[in-house]
Order: structure tokens, then sequence, then C-alpha cells
């Protein structure tokens, strides 16, 4: 295994953030309760917005790792933890989010599964924010760590209404 740099990781975070965007979309159309729909359909509006930030940093990485190709690589012990946080979750692949949706069978499910899938995100997201160097870098996917909580917390907030129901 090679050690993972900056762009590498921002490259998966692109990644996932599409993965991410298609699982909230078609989680939505499965859900038949208008208020869960509606939070998955701005969840997955969001993940786009991540992309796009995150795509915004990859153009400013390639250029900065243009001059120094050796800068803001991860050490071994961080690249394998990537690489398992990498490899052992995370949003699923979009030929597989149709099979994971089949276990769904009611709100309950989807935002549950979305939690894991959001706290995933993070410990990826905060591997990539202490083992850069960039500071730009780390300042994007500190501030998208933040909105990544946001999303627990609705994820949460709406959980306790169906429990109380």
């Amino acid at each position: 295994m090679e050690n993972y740099s900056s762009l590498d990781l921002i490259t998966i975070a692109i990644e996932m953030e599409d993965k991410g965007n298609a699982f909230y979309k078609k989680a939505a159309a499965k859900l038949e309760d208008g208020e869960a729909r509606s939070i998955f359909l701005r969840l997955s509006d969001e993940e786009l917005k991540h992309k796009e930030r995150f795509k915004e940093l990859q153009s400013v990485a390639i250029d900065e790792m243009a001059g120094d190709k050796s800068a803001d690589f991860f050490d071994m012990e961080a690249s394998k933890y990537i690489d398992d946080l990498v490899h052992a979750s995370v949003f699923p692949e979009d030929e597989d989010i149709d099979k994971v949706l089949e276990g769904i069978r009611e709100p309950l499910d989807a935002i549950n599964m979305a939690l894991d899938l959001e706290k995933d995100s993070i410990l990826l997201y905060q591997a990539l924010s202490e083992g850069t160097k960039n500071r730009n870098t780390r300042e994007t996917v500190l501030s998208i760590i933040i909105e990544e909580r946001k999303h627990i917390s609705l994820l949460n907030s709406i959980k306790l209404n169906y429990r109380n129901i």
C-alpha cells in the first residue's frame, strides 16, 4: 500500500459526496413519509455542495503539488487507518444502493443508516484534517466536518420525532 496524499483523500472525499448524494436521493424516493423524504433530499443537495467545495480544494491541491511532488503525504500508519476507513464503510457504491435500501422498512431504518454513514464520513474527514500539512485543506475539511455534524444533529432530531410517535 502506498502512502496517501491530501490530494488522494480529496479525490476520495469527492467520490464519497457523490455516493452520499445518490444514497440520499434513492432513500428519499423509497420513503413515504413527507418529512423524512424532504430531509433526505436536503441532505442530498448538501452532499453536492460539499462535492463542489472539495473540487475547488482539489484544483488548488493539484497546483500546489505540481511544484513539490513529495508535499503533504501521510505517514504509513495514517495511510493504513484511512485505507481501513475507506474499505470498511462509508456510502455504498451506486450499484449497491438499491440492495442496501432493501432493508429499509420504515423511516427510522433509513435515519439510522444515514447516521452511521455520516459518522463514518466524519472519521475519514478527521483523518484528512489531522494528517494534512496544508492549512487551506485543513480549514475546508474542518468546516465540512461541522456541516456533517449538523447532518447528524438533524437526523437525530427527526429520529426522536419517530420514536415519540
